[in-house]
């Protein structure tokens, strides 16, 4: 496997250094304006459809793209919020500039925004069979967050236990040993290779420029993990002029709402400051990021400090030709809270985990080529390294070294004009140093295909099939096939139905299948026995824009599991209590989902409304598969007021029906659990001060101090006062 993966890397450069490096000398400049307004538009898209070159609007909404080629060519324009611009026929002599005056068409409400994670090519979301939930930089940045995992809770069907995503209840707790849902950043996997866990606090809030979410098997593209869902961090586009940022986040927590949990006299802090900077040098784009906070906790023993780098830059070979790097760390000291002392004493811990902590370091570098062969078709190739890194004080004291190397070359091709062919290979390289799980290592090779074939203007099918084999050290090498199918039918303009069925699969991961440790009074046993799980995921759905002013968006689902991996938990009367990943035979999840989204008064009140019901059960026991909540529920109203805003949330969840009784063995009342009711609301705009632009905001989190716990014996966030200043220059 370690040759696979060589050869792959190998290719890949051979391919780029044997590419074509003519670079023509046209150029293109412009600006690009509300149409209604007449207000430029910073943010804005522009690139020359079938090739790679391409700039973003400044603050005063203007572009200038270099290079262009000498052909005739289609120029593009996008942004959230607007319809798509197109001029098509445009040719730029060597050493000519032209310019344009570009003006949008706003949409009253987004209906159909572009996404890539469903197909793995650039589809509107009515062309995907799929659920798919979509969040742009914009909300994001108006929910005050210190980290993604925040937002992520706003999007229906999304829950978390603790740090562990839960898609539509495909996933319990598992307290860091595997996820069900993949994570992705620019489509790019990052997973740790020894527990398979997602670090939220790797990805600097600031840089993301949307977040994709796939409800479902998305294993037929992304492979294992992909078994519940995906979910994918889109970056934001590098910088075509010199531009810094300063971004400063504070905030407190406030006082429990009972006596007998105020556990300290003094106010409770967090703090965040992120600097970065952007440059063009002739082909070539960087932008770098350094960043810090330090959280006390509102809990005892719960204080967090870290420290943040971002690393993107790109070079334009030649209009057809790019190369990209990125990279990333992560540097954190956070101290360990396991469970409440007591009910009375909720946020406090044990004598014995007072001064616990695990200190963590975290990296993942990439590399990526892509080669646009025209308008019909383009290759992507990247290579990619994880590195984590951590270790702790947690009883006799644990710690893990792992390294995961992964590859691939992608190659997507429109066939005849009615078929879209995706096609890839893909290789990676597992390594585990830890006297926890042992020195293991692990390989997976895998290819896949997928077609999508469009009758007509009203029918789209789509089909695909992966390969993966897996191999996890002693284990034996799991192999896998799994298809997928779907269909998206245009009844008009204003109306899509779709339909999808696929295969997930997922193998277990180091800690899972070899874990052997003890903490806070349960001990952990290996199980090098486990089998892969695998699923079949149905969904069909339909989207509906009525007129200019609301759309809808349902489905229903079903995912039937086999070998589910959960941990199982018992009572030994002589060694206590302790836990071991198992294989359930047979689990069913099925249910339904809705959204509604709204745009009144020329999009300055935006209200919506997400609900969903997941049923899950373990159909051997018949009983209720554990830490899943039935209903699921997500609103919120934006409104837009004298150049600035102000939004209001609102997140149910109803009481989770079946927990592990066996803590009851060593938590005081582990069965604490209520409904969730938590109203989040903040405000901000745009203001001048001393002739700086500012960016501001302010907020209150869980604003009735509601208490409510996501896992056992674990409070969540008391209510917060949270406040962001951002100045970009």
């Amino acid at each position: 496997m370690r040759t696979v993966f060589l050869v792959i890397v190998l290719g890949v450069v051979t391919f780029m250094l044997t590419g074509s490096y003519a670079v023509a000398q046209g150029t293109i400049t412009g600006t690009v304006a509300d149409r209604e307004t007449q207000q430029p538009l910073p943010g804005a898209n522009v690139f020359l459809e079938g090739t790679v070159i391409g700039a973003v609007t400044d603050s005063d909404g203007n572009f200038r793209i270099e290079n262009v080629p000498e052909e005739r060519i289609t120029l593009v324009v996008t942004m959230v919020g607007y319809e798509r611009f197109s001029r098509p026929d445009i040719r730029v002599a060597r050493g000519e500039s032209l310019s344009f005056s570009i003006e949008l068409q706003s949409m009253v409400i987004e209906t159909s925004p572009v996404v890539v994670t469903a197909t793995r090519s650039e589809r509107s979301l009515r062309e995907v069979p799929t659920s798919v939930s979509v969040m742009q930089a914009e909300e994001i940045e108006r929910r005050n967050v210190f980290s993604i995992d925040e937002v992520l809770r706003n999007i229906p069907g999304v829950h978390f236990n603790l740090s562990q995503i839960n898609v539509r209840g495909s996933s319990g707790y598992s307290h860091g040993a595997g996820t069900r849902v993949a994570l992705l950043v620019d489509g790019v996997p990052v997973l740790s290779g020894d527990t398979g866990e997602i670090t939220w606090e790797l990805i600097p809030v600031e840089f993301v420029e949307r977040v994709e979410v796939v409800k479902g098997a998305g294993s037929t593209l992304y492979g294992s993990s992909a078994l519940g869902g995906v979910v994918n961090i889109i970056t934001r586009d590098l910088p075509d002029r010199s531009v810094s940022a300063v971004r400063l986040q504070g905030g407190m927590y406030d006082s429990p709402h009972y006596a007998q949990w105020r556990w300290s006299d003094r106010t409770r802090l967090k703090h965040q400051l992120q600097i970065s900077h952007g440059q063009k040098f002739g082909n070539a784009q960087i932008v770098g990021s350094l960043g810090t906070l330090y959280d006390d906790g509102y809990r005892q023993n719960d204080s967090r400090r870290r420290t943040t780098g971002y690393l993107k830059g790109s070079y334009t070979v030649s209009p057809y030709q790019t190369i990209t790097v990125s990279s990333f760390f992560l540097n954190q000291i956070r101290d360990n809270f396991l469970y409440w002392r007591s009910f009375d004493h909720a946020l406090e811990v044990h004598d014995e985990q007072l001064d616990e902590e695990v200190e963590s370091f975290r990296i993942q570098s990439n590399l990526e080529y892509r080669h646009v062969f025209g308008s019909e078709s383009f290759l992507t190739a990247r290579a990619s390294w994880y590195h984590t890194d951590w270790d702790d004080n947690i009883g006799d004291g644990n710690a893990s070294r792992a390294n995961v190397f992964s590859s691939e070359v992608q190659f997507n091709h429109t066939l005849a004009r009615s078929h879209f062919l995706v096609t890839g290979v893909e290789a990676s390289i597992q390594t585990v140093d830890s006297d926890i799980f042992g020195e293991r290592s692990g390989s997976v090779l895998a290819a896949y295909i997928q077609d999508e074939w469009s009758i007509g203007e009203r029918l789209r099918l789509t089909g695909g099939l992966r390969f993966d084999a897996t191999q996890l050290d002693t284990i034996d090498t799991f192999t896998n096939i799994s298809p997928r199918a779907g269909v998206v039918y245009k009844v008009s303009p204003g109306l899509s139905l779709r339909a999808s069925a696929g295969a997930g699969f997922r193998a277990p991961t180091s800690a899972e299948a070899f874990a052997t440790t003890a903490a806070s009074g349960l001990i952990v046993e290996p199980n090098p026995g486990l089998e892969a799980e695998r699923s079949w995921s149905y969904e069909a759905g339909f989207n509906a824009q009525l007129g200019r002013w609301m759309n809808i968006d349902a489905a229903v689902f079903q995912n039937d599991f086999r070998d589910m991996i959960e941990p199982q938990a018992r009572v030994d009367p002589e060694a206590g209590l302790t836990a071991q990943f198992v294989n359930l035979v047979r689990a069913r999840v099925r249910g339904a989902e809705a959204g509604i989204t709204f745009s009144l008064c020329n999009r300055k009140l935006q209200p919506s409304i997400g609900y969903t019901f997941v049923d899950g059960r373990d159909l051997d026991l018949d009983e209720p598969l554990k830490y899943r909540h039935k209903h699921m529920l997500v609103t919120g109203i934006l409104a837009r007021i004298a150049g600035g805003w102000i939004e209001i949330d609102y997140r149910y969840m109803s009481q989770v029906e079946n927990l592990d009784t066996e803590l009851g063995f060593i938590i005081d009342r582990y069965d604490e659990h209520v409904p969730v009711h938590v109203v989040d609301i903040s405000a901000g705009g745009e203001i001048v001060a001393g002739g700086i632009p500012l960016r501001v905001s302010a907020g209150v989190k869980n604003l009735l101090q509601y208490h409510y716990v996501e896992f056992v014996a674990n409070v969540q966030p008391i209510r917060q006062y949270v406040a962001t200043v951002q100045l970009i220059m």
